[in-house]
């Protein structure tokens, strides 16, 4: 009979962590038997489903999110008791919390001590959880079995411990559509922000330094592609839209299934996150051989070989932003070049086997 796992993921929209999480425990359904506790209401819930997992939902709170602090602790022993319940009940072997900032784990570990406990590290501590960061890290290593990290970045902010290994997420998208064959016309250049709409994310920096350059070039055209999450940044993004006269030029768009067909639908894609412990949106655009952009945020870099397979920017830097959107529009061979590379880098580098066989590794000593 196959060990169970149970992973505790918060996510209410698809995020990268939640697409890689998915992405693992499918590669790895032949040797576990996987069940999901998720948030009510999440968005993702479909999508364990589809996939033939066991879900149950449950009302997380997250305490560097919510007003309702107060309710934090009550909330995280409710809970706690719950998955308890559940753990037994089902013969669980392994618990899988997939990010730091999620505690039940260190709760239940606290109630059924047996219980094999896996966190998965997916912030840095310039997060937005930055705060609570070192909390954070000092139960998880205090209660954790082992440590996933998904970058050597993450690895050095949640500080030394025998505990902790770098895993990096595998992808496991097949390519269906012909290659990548765009940046014919850079003057008119069509410019992809994928990411859900939340402050962080970075796509106030990327609309600054897009009206800038439209000015130059006035046939550019940007798209932003994901759920709305934080209605008053969206907001404050539609007022910079306009403050801008970037109606014509600007669109923002809901998620898509077919994320391939997004990718290469445009020319060049963007990725200004203000911290990005790995980053599935560069991964994407080297993997399906979209020339990159992105940040030095953390992870971008390590995914794209310190910036050998894209422009690598300053954080928070929406000049330097300018500078390289401008560059790429007037040096397009070169960012082709960047792709092509990248492409085959990030294929060798982050493949299922490289990145989920680790991962059993990390299972099958605990069990």
């Amino acid at each position: 009979m196959k060990p169970a796992v149970l992973i505790i993921d918060n996510s209410m929209y698809e995020t990268g962590a939640f697409k890689a999480i998915v992405n693992e425990s499918n590669h790895l359904s032949e040797k576990y038997f996987f069940h999901f506790f998720i948030s009510k209401g999440s968005k993702n819930i479909s999508v364990l489903k589809k996939c033939g997992f066991p879900v149950t939902e449950i009302g997380f709170l997250e305490i560097s999110k919510s007003l309702r602090t107060v309710l934090y602790l009550p909330v995280l022993i409710r809970n706690a008791i719950i998955i308890r319940k559940y753990l037994k009940r089902n013969k669980i072997s392994v618990l899988h919390v997939n990010d730091i900032y999620n505690l039940t784990g260190c709760v239940v570990k606290m109630l059924i001590p047996s219980i094999k406990l896996v966190y998965h590290v997916r912030l840095l501590k310039n997060s937005y959880i930055k705060l609570f960061y070192r909390f954070f890290c000092k139960m998880v290593k205090w209660k954790a079995d082992s440590i996933i990290c998904v970058s050597y970045a993450v690895l050095k902010d949640i500080g030394g411990t025998p505990k902790a290994k770098v895993v990096y997420d595998g992808i496991v998208y097949s390519e269906l559509l012909p290659a990548w064959n765009r940046l014919r016309e850079p003057a008119s250049a069509s410019f992809l922000y994928l990411a859900n709409i939340v402050r962080g994310k970075g796509q106030e920096f990327a609309l600054s330094a897009f009206a800038k350059l439209s000015n130059e070039y006035p046939d550019l055209k940007m798209s932003f592609v994901g759920a709305v999450t934080d209605m008053t940044f969206y907001d404050s993004l539609k007022s910079i839209v306009l403050k801008y006269k970037l109606e014509e030029k600007v669109w923002f768009k809901p998620q898509s299934d077919n994320v391939e067909n997004t990718y290469k639908s445009h020319d060049i894609s963007l990725m200004f996150s203000e911290s990005e412990s790995f980053s599935m949106v560069s991964l994407e655009s080297l993997y399906y051989g979209i020339p990159l952009i992105a940040s030095d945020c953390g992870g971008p870099a390590e995914i794209t070989n310190n910036g050998a397979y894209c422009l690598l920017v300053e954080n928070r830097n929406i000049e330097n932003m300018y500078l390289a959107m401008k560059h790429a529009i007037t040096n397009a061979a070169e960012l082709k070049e960047k792709a092509t590379g990248g492409k085959a880098y990030v294929r060798s580098v982050f493949n299922p086997a490289a990145g989920t066989l680790l991962q059993t590794d990390i299972y099958k000593p605990l069990l």
